[in-house]
């Protein structure tokens, strides 16, 4: 698929698939740059760092990580 494996070459690569994510999603009606997951996981990560007004994230993260020990 690729001429060569280089940093041109896997660049164009990569943004050729960046592409048919977008045009894929817009076909379907998705809007991929948008996910609830990810967004989710950027809140948690702020609560893990200590940033405020994410407190109620970290304590559902503190929930979950001793019930996840305990199994």
């Amino acid at each position: 698929m690729l001429d060569k494996v280089d940093e041109e070459h896997l660049g164009a690569f990569l943004q050729l698939m960046e592409f048919e994510t977008a045009f894929m999603g817009e076909l379907l009606d998705i809007n991929a740059f948008d996910q609830e997951g990810v967004e989710m996981g950027k809140k948690y990560t702020f609560a893990l760092m200590g940033r405020k007004g994410y407190d109620e994230f970290s304590k559902e993260f503190a929930a979950y990580e001793k019930k996840r020990e305990s199994i």
